[in-house]
């Protein structure tokens, strides 16, 4: 971010980012106030360059923040976004463009499973050896789940693909798919 924006500073923007991720964040701005760069890093940004500063310092302090983050692992994150669906991990808690969704806890953590894994085909068999560890139920209990959370994420510009013979996939909506799930006609969740 820079601090001097055309519509909105920096600073302001970086108090909305944090109400809602802790994605990384650097300053790169020519305020060279110590002021400034006080007030940006107890707002929660991670670092502060002031100009002129060379692209091989920038690319560096970058690395070392992306590196912070795989050294944290997905699990150590207190929050995720996809598009308008929000998690935060702490509550326990998922949103979709600001309104709270009423999950049950394991529909909650299914959906945590499926954003956590990205965009990766997941089998009945893996889902039920990673969420439900030990514990005897069939294929059909995890259908389930999944048809009670495509109904809760009907708004979402994500949704749970079934690929039949494979299992399930969480991928954007495209096209005719998220028209449909913006005017309440969902059709075949599948």
């Amino acid at each position: 971010l820079d601090i001097k924006m055309p519509r909105m500073d920096g600073m302001e923007l970086l108090g909305r980012l944090r109400k809602q991720s802790q994605l990384p964040v650097i300053f790169l701005t020519s305020k060279d106030d110590e002021v400034d760069e006080l007030l940006g890093l107890r707002m929660g940004a991670d670092d502060y360059l002031c100009k002129p500063f060379t692209l091989e310092e920038v690319l560096a302090r970058v690395e070392s923040k992306i590196r912070r983050l795989e050294e944290q692992g997905p699990e150590a994150r207190v929050t995720s976004q996809l598009g308008n669906l929000f998690l935060d991990h702490k509550k326990m808690e998922a949103s979709i463009d600001g309104r709270v969704l009423q999950l049950s806890v394991l529909e909650f953590r299914l959906l945590e499973y499926f954003v956590r894994n990205g965009e990766e085909v997941l089998s009945r068999e893996r889902i039920l050896q990673d969420l439900w560890k030990g514990a005897v139920v069939t294929s059909r209990t995890i259908d389930t789940h999944v048809s009670f959370l495509r109904k809760k994420l009907a708004r979402s510009r994500y949704a749970i693909r079934t690929l039949y013979g494979a299992g399930y996939i969480l991928k954007p909506r495209e096209g005719a798919d998220w028209l449909e799930s913006e005017s309440g006609d969902f059709g075949d969740p599948g």
